[in-house]
């Protein structure tokens, strides 16, 4: 629980959210789920997430989040589109981008390759309120040629004014996160945040 706890970021945008006729400031919440890998597909070997998916779950139903990013949220053979379920259980819109379906060019191959291993992740959003439009951007690889990233974009349309939300997750790449920088800049006056497991300094 500890651990889980550790990984939730909670902050607050300053733009007003009323749920249920209460006001406040939006709730943003951003963890990564960790999955077991690829071969979690085959085994089903993933680190206890049916487990940790009922803790997440509860967590997440006692703070109330407006708009929640994931990262490493997995669709597997064993446990289905974890992003989805989690979305379900807590009566919330979202999209999810399969970035390791980019693996390899053209796009099919990954995505037979990914098929026939059960296994497929990358970023989500969930969010309380309507989201309007969606993009999946890749990210250089810089260093890591065999190691899709994107940057998953969302726009949601919040009682205070839309927001542009951003769920990415880089590889100890500072080419990636210059680019994550470039596409929050190019939002221009529009409130964006940026949420991830962003492993940079």
């Amino acid at each position: 629980m500890l651990r889980l706890l550790g990984l939730l970021l909670l902050v607050s945008v300053a733009a007003p959210s009323a749920t249920g006729g209460e006001e406040r400031p939006l709730r943003l919440v951003t963890f990564n789920l960790l999955h077991g890998g690829p071969w979690s597909g085959f085994t089903g070997d993933d680190q206890h997430l049916e487990a940790r998916l009922a803790m997440m779950t509860e967590e997440l139903a006692a703070l109330r989040p407006d708009v929640v990013a994931l990262q490493e949220s997995p669709v597997t053979r064993w446990r289905g589109d974890v992003a989805g379920r989690l979305a379900g259980a807590l009566g919330l819109h979202y999209v999810h981008a399969r970035a390791t379906e980019r693996v390899l060019w053209p796009r099919l191959l990954g995505r037979l390759i990914m098929g026939v291993l059960g296994f497929v992740e990358g970023p989500a959003i969930l969010s309380r309120f309507r989201i309007t439009a969606t993009e999946i951007h890749d990210l250089p690889r810089c260093r890591r040629w065999l190691d899709p990233r994107v940057a998953l974009r969302a726009e949601v349309q919040t009682p205070g004014g839309p927001l542009t939300v951003f769920s990415t997750h880089v590889s100890r790449d500072d080419c990636q996160m210059r680019r994550v920088a470039e596409l929050a800049g190019a939002a221009g006056d529009r409130t964006t945040v940026v949420m991830g497991d962003l492993n940079v300094t």
